[in-house]
Protein backbone atom coordinates (compact mmCIF):
# COMPACT_ATOMS: atom_id res chain seq x y z
CA UNK A 1 0.00 0.00 0.00
CA UNK A 2 1.45 3.36 -0.82
CA UNK A 3 -0.31 5.28 1.24
CA UNK A 4 1.33 3.49 4.28
CA UNK A 5 4.70 2.43 2.88
CA UNK A 6 5.08 5.08 0.02
CA UNK A 7 7.00 3.91 -2.87
CA UNK A 8 9.56 1.43 -2.17
CA UNK A 9 12.68 0.67 -3.61
CA UNK A 10 13.52 -2.96 -4.71
CA UNK A 11 15.61 -3.71 -1.70
CA UNK A 12 13.75 -2.07 0.67
CA UNK A 13 10.22 -4.35 -0.58
CA UNK A 14 12.77 -7.67 -0.75
CA UNK A 15 12.97 -7.29 3.00
CA UNK A 16 9.65 -6.48 3.50
CA UNK A 17 8.55 -9.68 1.47
CA UNK A 18 11.19 -11.87 3.45
CA UNK A 19 9.74 -10.54 6.68
CA UNK A 20 5.79 -11.30 5.87
CA UNK A 21 7.10 -14.84 4.50
CA UNK A 22 8.71 -15.63 7.54
CA UNK A 23 5.52 -14.41 9.77
CA UNK A 24 3.25 -16.26 7.58
CA UNK A 25 5.46 -19.33 7.72
CA UNK A 26 5.95 -19.34 11.63
CA UNK A 27 1.98 -18.92 11.77
CA UNK A 28 1.15 -21.86 9.39
CA UNK A 29 3.83 -23.99 11.25
CA UNK A 30 2.49 -22.84 14.42
CA UNK A 31 5.58 -22.27 16.45
CA UNK A 32 8.28 -20.08 17.25
CA UNK A 33 12.02 -20.36 16.50
CA UNK A 34 12.59 -22.54 19.77
CA UNK A 35 16.16 -21.29 20.99
CA UNK A 36 15.53 -18.30 20.82
CA UNK A 37 16.95 -15.67 24.18
CA UNK A 38 14.11 -15.93 26.78
CA UNK A 39 13.66 -12.23 27.88
CA UNK A 40 11.32 -11.62 30.58
CA UNK A 41 8.48 -8.20 30.04
CA UNK A 42 9.85 -6.07 32.92
CA UNK A 43 13.72 -6.59 32.00
CA UNK A 44 15.74 -3.51 30.68
CA UNK A 45 19.12 -3.63 29.25
CA UNK A 46 21.82 -2.30 32.14
CA UNK A 47 23.34 0.19 30.14
CA UNK A 48 20.41 1.85 28.39
CA UNK A 49 17.53 0.70 30.32
CA UNK A 50 15.06 0.12 27.53
CA UNK A 51 12.87 -2.55 27.98
CA UNK A 52 14.88 -5.78 25.87
CA UNK A 53 11.60 -7.91 25.10
CA UNK A 54 10.61 -5.48 22.69
CA UNK A 55 13.69 -6.07 20.41
CA UNK A 56 13.78 -9.72 20.31
CA UNK A 57 15.70 -9.73 17.36
CA UNK A 58 18.42 -8.22 18.90
CA UNK A 59 18.44 -9.84 22.16
CA UNK A 60 21.50 -10.67 24.08
CA UNK A 61 22.32 -12.01 27.56
CA UNK A 62 25.15 -12.29 29.93
CA UNK A 63 25.15 -14.82 32.81
CA UNK A 64 27.91 -14.81 35.75
CA UNK A 65 28.52 -15.89 39.44
CA UNK A 66 28.91 -12.68 41.75
CA UNK A 67 29.70 -13.14 45.12
CA UNK A 68 28.47 -16.73 45.13
CA UNK A 69 24.71 -15.18 43.24
CA UNK A 70 23.96 -16.30 39.58
CA UNK A 71 23.53 -12.72 37.85
CA UNK A 72 21.88 -12.71 34.41
CA UNK A 73 21.40 -9.34 32.33
CA UNK A 74 19.64 -9.14 29.12
CA UNK A 75 20.46 -6.31 26.59
CA UNK A 76 18.93 -4.93 23.61
CA UNK A 77 21.93 -5.88 21.53
CA UNK A 78 25.35 -6.72 21.20
CA UNK A 79 26.85 -3.59 21.91
CA UNK A 80 24.99 -2.39 25.17
CA UNK A 81 25.84 -5.77 25.64
CA UNK A 82 30.18 -5.46 25.65
CA UNK A 83 29.91 -2.38 26.67
CA UNK A 84 29.14 -4.21 30.21
CA UNK A 85 31.46 -7.08 29.30
CA UNK A 86 34.18 -4.63 29.07
CA UNK A 87 33.65 -2.39 32.14
CA UNK A 88 30.29 -4.21 34.26
CA UNK A 89 31.65 -1.44 37.52
CA UNK A 90 29.90 1.14 34.98
CA UNK A 91 27.18 -0.36 35.13
CA UNK A 92 27.02 -1.05 38.50
CA UNK A 93 28.11 -3.02 41.91
CA UNK A 94 29.60 -5.64 39.49
CA UNK A 95 32.98 -6.61 39.59
CA UNK A 96 34.86 -8.06 36.01
CA UNK A 97 34.25 -12.05 35.82
CA UNK A 98 37.32 -13.62 34.53
CA UNK A 99 36.16 -14.52 30.82
CA UNK A 100 36.10 -18.83 31.77
CA UNK A 101 33.42 -17.91 34.33
CA UNK A 102 30.68 -15.62 31.97
CA UNK A 103 28.60 -17.34 29.44
CA UNK A 104 27.74 -14.68 26.50
CA UNK A 105 24.32 -15.84 24.45
CA UNK A 106 23.54 -13.35 21.35
CA UNK A 107 21.14 -13.74 18.70
CA UNK A 108 21.96 -15.03 15.00
CA UNK A 109 20.90 -12.33 12.32
CA UNK A 110 19.84 -15.22 10.03
CA UNK A 111 17.93 -17.78 12.15
CA UNK A 112 16.81 -15.40 15.21
CA UNK A 113 18.18 -18.42 17.67
CA UNK A 114 20.39 -17.81 20.49
CA UNK A 115 24.47 -18.62 19.78
CA UNK A 116 27.46 -18.51 22.26
CA UNK A 117 28.81 -15.21 21.92
CA UNK A 118 32.16 -16.55 22.13
CA UNK A 119 31.73 -18.60 19.35
CA UNK A 120 29.98 -16.22 17.16
CA UNK A 121 31.80 -14.12 13.93
CA UNK A 122 30.25 -10.31 14.65
CA UNK A 123 30.26 -7.59 11.45
CA UNK A 124 30.89 -4.22 12.15
CA UNK A 125 30.06 -1.22 10.47
CA UNK A 126 26.96 -2.30 7.76
CA UNK A 127 24.19 -0.28 7.08
CA UNK A 128 21.62 -2.98 9.16
CA UNK A 129 20.95 -0.66 12.77
CA UNK A 130 19.68 -2.05 15.66
CA UNK A 131 17.41 -0.24 18.57
CA UNK A 132 20.28 1.42 19.78
CA UNK A 133 22.02 2.31 16.33
CA UNK A 134 24.84 1.07 14.79
CA UNK A 135 25.42 -2.58 15.77
CA UNK A 136 27.47 -5.91 15.99
CA UNK A 137 25.76 -8.17 14.04
CA UNK A 138 26.51 -11.83 15.41
CA UNK A 139 26.62 -14.97 13.38
CA UNK A 140 27.00 -18.61 14.30
CA UNK A 141 29.17 -19.21 11.39
CA UNK A 142 31.54 -17.27 9.28
CA UNK A 143 29.98 -17.85 5.57
CA UNK A 144 26.67 -16.56 6.94
CA UNK A 145 28.83 -13.39 7.92
CA UNK A 146 30.65 -12.52 5.04
CA UNK A 147 27.90 -13.28 2.81
CA UNK A 148 25.74 -10.26 5.35
CA UNK A 149 28.81 -8.13 4.96
CA UNK A 150 29.02 -8.47 1.19
CA UNK A 151 25.23 -7.49 1.55
CA UNK A 152 24.93 -5.08 3.84
CA UNK A 153 28.10 -3.22 3.27
CA UNK A 154 30.08 -3.88 6.23
CA UNK A 155 33.67 -3.21 6.93
CA UNK A 156 35.32 -6.66 8.72
CA UNK A 157 33.73 -9.57 10.39
CA UNK A 158 35.46 -9.98 13.88
CA UNK A 159 35.60 -12.60 16.98
CA UNK A 160 34.83 -11.70 20.23
CA UNK A 161 38.27 -11.23 21.20
CA UNK A 162 39.39 -8.45 18.35
CA UNK A 163 36.62 -6.18 19.77
CA UNK A 164 38.17 -3.92 22.33
CA UNK A 165 36.08 -1.51 24.13
CA UNK A 166 37.50 1.77 22.28
CA UNK A 167 35.66 -0.58 19.03
CA UNK A 168 32.40 -0.66 21.23
CA UNK A 169 31.99 3.34 22.02
CA UNK A 170 33.28 3.87 17.75
CA UNK A 171 30.01 2.54 17.07
CA UNK A 172 28.15 5.32 18.95
CA UNK A 173 29.78 7.59 16.87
Amino acid sequence: NNKVCGELDEQKLQAVSLYVWEILREEAHGHAHKNMIHVEKDEKCPVCGMFVYKYPRWAARMNYVDNGKNVSHAFDGVKDMLKFYHNPSKWGNYAKQPDDKVALLVTDYYTQEAIDGKAAFYVVGSDMYGPMGREFIPFKDEASAQSFLKDHKGKRVLRLNEIDEALVYEQDK
